[in-house]
């Protein structure tokens, strides 16, 4: 979805994307429109980080492309603040939360205009967590009490807190703000998957229902071009000797938020834990 002032100036498009890694600039996923909902005018976005360098661009460049495009978004929140020339005194228009690690560049030089907070919710700390408890579940036969201990230890349950309570954040910011930005941090930190998902269940009540979950799940994995199948960046590792394959790393961490999600609020869901199972087993 893209506001109706850009509809008349596709190079707004053009330079947002030029300057971002892919091509990908802020996406529009969510939004609020209804005047009887508590959060009404909210939205959330996603994109990729912006570059670090491009030849013959300018830093004013990278701000005044970035900028035109995030106020002519802002815009249709019909907040008046926004309600005003480009060029004129630059304020924060949105918060961004990058997945990645820290960068002084990124955010004193090409958003001034946003505030940031830097996730470092990197794939391969992930992949390192799952790969602890899952090759000691599979190389020995272990009692309950012991399969219990060995998923403690692995600090794989701590992983899902994570995600869901800067989730929980971002809800927050969207509630008080009115708005965020989930960046994705560059390769091996696309947790900005899992956790718009998990932002949009804990917003908007369709996506608890199977319907709601379905077209989710196809927006924001499958329309975004998430590498599932072959081209999947997790579940392989090495076991004496042997290469392991198994399910998507972030895929598979992203239906265990949702299932602890529901554990903690079951009657809010209109499916249970069958329907996650399969998309497993898909």
């Amino acid at each position: 979805m893209l506001p109706s002032s850009i509809g008349s100036n596709r190079n707004i498009l053009a330079r947002a994307g030029a300057i971002r890694y892919k091509g990908k600039f802020p996406l529009y996923v969510w939004g609020n429109w209804n005047n009887t909902h508590k959060h009404y005018g909210c939205f959330l976005l996603r994109s990729e980080r912006p570059l670090f360098a491009l030849p013959n661009l300018p830093k004013e460049k990278y701000i005044e492309y970035d900028y035109e495009y995030l106020e002519a978004i802002c815009i249709i929140t019909n907040d008046p603040k926004f309600k005003r020339p480009l060029g004129s005194s630059k304020q924060k228009l949105i918060q961004v939360f990058d997945t990645g690690m820290d960068s002084n560049l990124l955010s004193t030089a090409y958003l001034p205009f946003c505030e940031h907070k830097f996730l470092d919710l990197s794939i391969s700390a992930l992949q390192a967590t799952f790969n602890r408890f899952y090759v000691d579940m599979i190389t020995k036969a272990h009692s309950e009490e012991q399969a219990v201990n060995i998923l403690r230890n692995s600090k794989w349950n701590d992983t899902m807190k994570d995600y869901i309570m800067v989730a929980k954040e971002i809800v927050g910011v969207i509630e008080l703000k009115g708005n965020a930005l989930i960046e994705c941090g560059g390769p091996g930190y696309e947790s900005d998957y899992t956790l718009s998902s998990l932002v949009q269940l804990m917003l908007d009540p369709y996506f608890r229902t199977i319907t709601g979950f379905c077209n989710l799940l196809e927006k924001e994995w499958i329309h975004l071009s998430y590498p599932f199948g072959k081209e999947r960046t997790g579940g392989n590792f090495e076991l004496n000797n042997t290469i392991i394959s198994d399910w998507d790393i972030v895929f598979f961490h992203f239906v265990n938020c949702v299932w602890q999600l529901m554990q903690l609020n079951a009657r809010q869901f209109e499916f249970g834990e069958e329907l996650l199972i399969f998309l497993l087993d898909c």
